[in-house]
């Protein structure tokens, strides 16, 4: 990258050291510190001290209305210095919303999982926890789940969507991703609808815990994963895991609103078996 060359002839001596480093701090260090020329915006001068400018120093302190300084100043240079002030303050109201907030994850988004992770936790032990064994254990055919089964198989999406969590959370964060997030009422949509899913091979329910050992190692899980959301201090919204298929991608805020609205559709599948035919009274 060149320096714009001043002629002698047209400062005086103590206006050409000085123009030179300016023009030095302009050329050298705009393409890493433009932002430093925000100081004009601050304080109505331009300001570079102890800059590194590719291993060179510049130290400028020129005030926008030293009209004697700007005088000797040739037009084109005049021009490009303000030219690069105007880009900055554009460049400065152009950044992306999660930079002025701070995070693209609220504190409102914390308490909105936390609450309803709390919701649907209380109402898995109001519909569970003063049943009989013959109560966890009913089905009424082979293809159905029991309560029992329900519960076994939330109780390992506790462990394995926060497994998902924590492994995605050691990649880096990724803000940007987070403009091509779903709605949250989307995935609430879907874990609403009663047609029926298919659980994966690694949450299938094998039955072998009794009564309300299938309840606590919900609970184990679940307490586990309102602790980490109502205490962590990862962006939520700027960590992504994968998926198939069109959404490809889903951040760990979207897919704890999956979790609490997979929990509600199972709570649903509870009161049936409790309603169904022959249920132990």
């Amino acid at each position: 990258m060149s320096v714009e060359k001043i002629n002698d002839k047209q400062l005086p001596v103590p206006v050409k050291a000085q123009s030179l480093r300016l023009v030095q701090a302009y050329h050298l260090c705009l393409p890493i510190g433009i932002t430093d020329i925000i100081h004009k915006a601050q304080a109505g001068r331009l300001r570079y001290k102890g800059t590194r400018c590719f291993g060179i120093p510049a130290q400028v302190n020129c005030s926008f209305t030293n009209k004697t300084f700007f005088n000797h100043l040739p037009m084109t240079i005049i021009k490009r210095i303000f030219i690069a002030g105007s880009v900055s303050l554009i460049l400065l109201f152009l950044q992306p919303a999660y930079s002025q907030s701070g995070k693209p994850w609220t504190e409102a988004d914390r308490q909105y999982l936390v609450e309803n992770l709390e919701r649907t936790k209380l109402a898995i032990i109001k519909e569970t926890q003063n049943l009989t064994i013959q109560q966890w254990s009913f089905k009424q055919d082979s293809s159905n789940w029991s309560i029992a089964q329900v519960l076994e198989h939330l109780g390992l999406y506790e462990r394995i969507f926060a497994q998902e969590a924590d492994i995605m959370l050691s990649t880096a964060p990724d803000p940007t991703l987070n403009s091509f997030s779903k709605p949250d009422s989307l995935y609430l949509n879907w874990m609403s609808d009663p047609s029926p899913h298919k659980a994966e091979w690694n949450a299938e329910p094998l039955g072998f815990m009794k009564g309300d050992d299938n309840l606590r190692f919900f609970l184990f899980g679940r307490d586990h994963l309102i602790s980490f959301i109502g205490n962590t201090t990862y962006d939520l919204k700027s960590h992504f895991t994968f998926r198939w298929g069109e959404e490809k991608r889903r951040s760990i805020h979207a897919l704890m609103v999956v979790h609490f609205g997979h929990t509600d559709r199972h709570l649903k599948q509870i009161l049936r078996i409790k309603s169904e035919k022959g249920y132990p009274k």
